[in-house]
């Protein structure tokens, strides 16, 4: 076996741990062999060696008030991390966040000089919506005590989705580089570092303005392509939800100042969150943005980008997602049962008028 070191980052109560966790169990029941490396674990062990107690609850404090120190211990960690890599053939998982937002200040959990001697192969961030990780936050001891808006936690992605594609970058040629939402089976992760030779598809397909019915049968085509691919869903993320339910509302006249109830459908069954109007409203441009940019860079992470869009009017984000595609080279098969425009066939390498055509051809493709 290849050895194939994988760093996993994601922003506190993104459910990383929880996301790994679930992995290792799905390794081992598999009988495959993984490593893994709580980076804390290791900066803990160097700071106890130099007669420093760190843990969870004191570690932020400690940085802002002792950076060299920090720094120090998280670079003796990664060496000691690195070194037991060595020699070892067989799936590696280096865990930590990147970017941390503490006392008004901005800290990173890396550098690009520790990234190097790590030296992965494969960047992971593990991310999910901002309303369920303001939730998992104000449960954690860690970070009960402050009193994130959403639009904090949009930026604490943003800039960690922005720090770990720089980091893979910044290597030539690039290293892969995946966003894997806390909703996406853990078979998506098993995929990317255990069965190498599967492709990677961005399935694309109306999402605003679709009913339930559309919703599941586009739901049902990524779960019967996943045993064929690795599928990147894009609705695995729910910001939009919160979304639309404010504006929905805001639509009918001014919305009340203490908010509203949002219902979200997840894997785990429905969950409702209580919301602030006015921290939604706030934190809408950058979800809107962050949205495309997430969407972009799965397409960039992708071999090919199948299009499933069963209703005749034409979505305006489907149509820039195939845009972007043939921009970025990738081959784009699409199902469509009606009569294209010569702008939706331009962007798409072959178009399918029905479902079982579609399938039966892109299956071919794994």
């Amino acid at each position: 076996m290849v050895q194939t070191r994988v760093l996993c980052a994601g922003p506190p109560g993104s459910g990383r741990d929880n996301y790994l966790e679930a992995l290792r169990k799905l390794a081992k029941r598999r009988k495959k062999s993984l490593q893994y490396y709580h980076l804390f674990n290791f900066i803990a062990k160097e700071a106890k060696l130099k007669g420093y107690s760190i843990n969870k609850l004191n570690v932020l404090d400690f940085f802002l008030n002792n950076p060299e120190k920090m720094l120090d211990f998280r670079m003796n960690a990664v060496k000691r991390v690195s070194d037991e890599m060595k020699n070892n053939d067989q799936v590696h998982i280096v865990s930590t966040p990147y970017f941390f937002e503490w006392k008004g200040e901005s800290l990173t959990g890396l550098t690009e000089e520790e990234v190097r001697i790590l030296d992965p192969k494969i960047f992971v961030i593990i991310i999910d919506d901002v309303v369920r990780v303001k939730e998992e936050l104000g449960k954690d001891p860690e970070w009960a005590g402050h009193k994130f808006t959403l639009s904090e936690i949009a930026k604490w992605r943003r800039e960690e989705i922005k720090g770990i594609f720089n980091f893979a970058h910044s290597f030539v040629p690039p290293r892969e580089s995946y966003i894997i939402a806390r909703e996406h089976d853990v078979e998506v992760l098993f995929d990317l570092v255990f069965n190498r030779k599967k492709k990677k598809i961005y399935l694309s397909y109306p999402i605003t303005g679709v009913d339930a019915k559309t919703i599941k049968e586009e739901r049902a085509i990524a779960q019967e392509l996943s045993e064929y691919f690795v599928i990147f869903d894009p609705l695995t993320i729910h910001d939009w939800a919160i979304v639309a339910r404010w504006k929905s509302i805001a639509d009918r006249g001014p919305v009340k100042a203490e908010g509203f109830d949002c219902t979200i459908e997840y894997t785990e069954g429905k969950k409702t969150f209580s919301c602030n109007s006015s921290e939604v409203e706030y934190a809408i441009k950058d979800i809107r943005r962050q949205i495309v940019d997430r969407d972009y860079r799965l397409i960039d992470s992708s071999d090919y980008v199948f299009v499933y869009h069963p209703r005749e009017s034409i979505s305006a984000g489907v149509m820039c997602e195939m845009m972007h595609a043939k921009i970025e080279g990738k081959m784009v098969y699409a199902m469509y049962p009606f009569e294209p425009s010569p702008f939706f066939e331009h962007y798409a390498n072959r178009i399918f008028k029905n479902r079982k055509e579609f399938l039966e051809f892109v299956k071919g493709l794994s």
